[in-house]
């Protein structure tokens, strides 16, 4: 009988033995981790490298604007302004950038600061990360993942983007926050 307890200890000693570099790799992919890849200053620098100058311009929103980016967008809009930078070259606009951020507090948080730039007829022309908090998720920084956003506009859908993770939350916040971003520089700019 002392000869089977000790068996059957070693088997599941072993067995657990075994699983402790498992649970330790398990642990790490799903760690919260923060990096800052750029300012804001650097950002419109990467984006405007040839405007004489970048100024922001803050646009007050009235009740029907409000609204309509709320409608659009299927989100929650009580911003009663929003900023928004514009290059500017020779006099004339070249460009326009929302800075934005989305936040995913669920059971896999999520903290995002990103720049939506558009040409001036609305369509995107570079999407940028500035810094991300959350599980690991490298493809949703990547130029191949952003490039996707390239040419979309507010009547684009963005849920055709895809990520080596799927179309998880991580992605699907980051597409709405993009969409919003779109949204806004179609309701402030359609006049």
């Amino acid at each position: 009988m002392k000869l089977l307890n000790a068996a059957w200890f070693f088997l599941v000693g072993s067995f657990l033995v075994g699983l402790l570099p498992v649970q330790a790799h398990m642990l790490k992919e799903e760690e919260i981790r923060s990096k800052t890849y750029l300012t804001q200053k650097q950002a419109l620098d990467k984006v405007f490298p040839d405007a004489d100058q970048v100024t922001m311009e803050k646009k007050w929103l009235d009740k029907t604007q409000k609204k309509s980016i709320q409608n659009l967008t299927g989100q929650p809009f009580n911003q009663k302004r929003v900023k928004l930078n514009v290059g500017i070259k020779g006099g004339k606009r070249i460009g326009l950038a929302h800075f934005d951020r989305v936040v995913n507090p669920g059971p896999h948080p999520l903290d995002i600061s990103y720049m939506v730039v558009f040409d001036l007829d609305g369509k995107i022309k570079k999407v940028v990360v500035l810094e991300f908090k959350g599980l690991q998720r490298d493809e949703l920084v990547s130029e191949t993942f952003l490039s996707q956003f390239i040419g979309k506009s507010a009547e684009s859908g963005f849920s055709s983007a895809t990520s080596s993770a799927g179309f998880n939350a991580s992605v699907q916040a980051l597409c709405k926050g993009i969409r919003k971003s779109a949204v806004i520089i179609k309701t402030v700019y359609s006049n």
